[in-house]
């Protein structure tokens, strides 16, 4: 927890939507963090954070979420190393499907998924349902 303020200086430096009072508040996060210790993680350069990416899992499907870099780090790896490391864990406690929702127009995240291993399914459509807007 003592990365939070790091972690959201990425997400806001990297443009991802960031709810403080919801699903990425301190509380939150810190729960999520509990639950995944292993499969939450930061990148750093020079002791600065640098890249994040949040892993959670039920024991059956990997998600990796949050995944951001920090501007002046993309193009370096960083969030290739992340997934890899995410993926690595995840395998290591038996979960071998894994998964990544990504916005459609995120080309760099597409690019970066494909490269990773990851297939598109364009017939399949993600549904959601928020039970709170901050969520």
């Amino acid at each position: 927890m003592e990365d939070y303020d790091g972690v959201v200086d990425v997400w806001r430096r990297a443009g991802l939507d960031f709810k403080p009072t919801g699903r990425e508040s301190r509380e939150s996060v810190e729960k999520q963090l509990a639950h995944f210790p292993g499969t939450m993680l930061v990148a750093e350069n020079d002791g600065r954070i640098v890249g994040v990416a949040f892993g959670t899992h039920d024991y059956r499907k990997g998600w990796i979420n949050r995944l951001s870099v920090a501007p002046e780090a993309q193009g370096g790896g960083v969030a290739k190393r992340l997934v890899a490391a995410i993926e690595s864990e995840l395998e290591r406690i038996g979960v071998f499907m894994l998964s990544a929702t990504i916005m459609s127009d995120n080309e760099k995240s597409k690019s970066l998924a494909g490269k990773s291993g990851y297939t598109h399914h364009g017939n399949v459509s993600y549904f959601s349902k928020k039970l709170r807007d901050d969520w």
